[in-house]
């Protein structure tokens, strides 16, 4: 059994700094933004409307998908199919999981095997239970085992299935998606904020396992699965939340943007071997697919080459700007996350030239220009009616 140890006072200290660059707007909160800031000013114009699509994007939440390009994907889908997003006519007979299929497969390739049925029936879940409005969801809700009982599906294998007074909850909803509904609503204003955890996903563990605030005992190059660490995770998340008096949502961005704006593009956390899009099994995207077992594959990690200008320019456009390189002592690579759910991790090298001086990078406001030598005065020979004193006058 995986044993994960955890240094709390690090986690804090490590939020502490990240929350800190995020409210000065440093790198690298300077350089990317929450994935829900591309919804528009016209679905936001109507907050039920906005509530709507924010629940329906939170089925496709669930891992091994660019978040920013879900919702993108989803406001395409509202523009073209509005009544996808409509619980009284997701709960008709003219509305079938083949509908649903047929509308969402031109926008998401993404588990279309199973996504129709859990939006059909969790969109007629919302119509019967809260009137059709996710917001109503989190009326009076003040803490997170309330909202895990009323969201968090009762036929799940999550602990909190057999708590106390269990609502049905949401087909395909567990802790992180509840989280994440909880996040994308209260970040819109849409409902009001109370201590729960961030939606810990494998962007919250990258940052706490690279900063060893969490070490997987068993050692370096050992996997570990994303559900392990995250039922580690979460408790220390709302911990953090309710000592330091942090909102959610700006913590959830300092760890997320975190992750995807720097430690996503370091060299250190490339890795080699993984399928390419064209590569993949394109039967998952029918609706009488049934899941098989994944392609053994051999993901590795990329070694940087020190030696090589790309990879060091890449490095210090990255670790190098990053506040957290003096506390950052693994590479976490989300390649063997996206190809089997594991956690993967090794210690992190840096260039020869930035273990013991100055980096060569430098934001564009940090450079400063070399003086310029005086450059020597040639004197050009005069055309004739061209003098010095001659005024010209301009041309009627």
């Amino acid at each position: 059994m995986a044993q994960i140890e955890v240094d709390y006072p690090r986690i804090r200290d490590v939020c502490a700094l990240l929350i800190e660059s995020l409210r000065q707007h440093k790198f690298p909160y300077n350089v990317t933004k929450p994935p829900q800031e591309y919804v528009p000013a016209e679905i936001r114009a109507d907050p039920l409307v906005h509530a709507l699509v924010l629940f329906g994007t939170c089925h496709f939440m669930r891992g091994t998908i660019q978040s920013d390009f879900a919702i993108r994907q989803m406001v395409k889908i509202w523009r073209t199919h509005p009544e996808l997003f409509d619980p009284v006519f997701l709960s008709t007979k003219q509305a079938t999981k083949q509908y649903v299929f047929d509308r969402l497969k031109p926008f998401l390739m993404y588990r279309l095997f199973e996504i129709p049925k859990l939006w059909l029936g969790n969109f007629k879940r919302l119509e019967r239970d809260w009137s059709g409005d996710p917001r109503r969801i989190f009326d009076g809700v003040t803490n997170a085992d309330e909202m895990y009982r009323r969201v968090v599906n009762k036929n799940s294998s999550s602990k909190y299935r057999t708590m106390p007074g269990k609502l049905e909850g949401f087909v395909g909803f567990r802790e992180k998606v509840a989280s994440m509904l909880a996040y994308f609503l209260m970040d819109s204003k849409l409902i009001p904020e109370f201590p729960v955890s961030t939606p810990v996903d494998f962007h919250n563990l990258r940052v706490f396992f690279a900063t060893e605030g969490m070490r997987y005992a068993n050692g370096d190059g050992t996997k570990l699965r994303y559900e392990t660490a995250a039922a580690v995770a979460v408790p220390l998340v709302e911990r953090l939340v309710k000592e330091q008096g942090y909102s959610m949502v700006e913590l959830g961005d300092a760890l997320w943007l975190q992750s995807v704006g720097a430690c996503r593009y370091a060299p250190g956390n490339k890795t080699l071997g993984r399928l390419k899009s064209g590569q993949k099994n394109e039967g998952r995207h029918r609706l009488e697919y049934k899941p098989q077992a994944r392609q053994e594959l051999n993901v590795q990690f990329y070694t940087p080459d020190w030696q090589d200008p790309t990879d060091v320019h890449k490095h210090e456009l990255t670790c190098g700007r990053c506040q957290l390189r003096g506390l950052c002592t693994m590479n976490v690579a989300s390649g063997f996350y996206y190809e089997d759910g594991n956690i993967m991790m090794r210690a992190r090298t840096e260039p020869m030239s930035n273990l013991f001086g100055e980096l060569h990078y430098h934001a564009p406001e940090e450079r400063e220009s070399p003086p310029q030598p005086e450059q020597e005065k040639i004197a050009l020979p005069l055309l004739p009616g061209e003098w010095p004193e001659q005024k010209k006058t301009p041309r009627a």
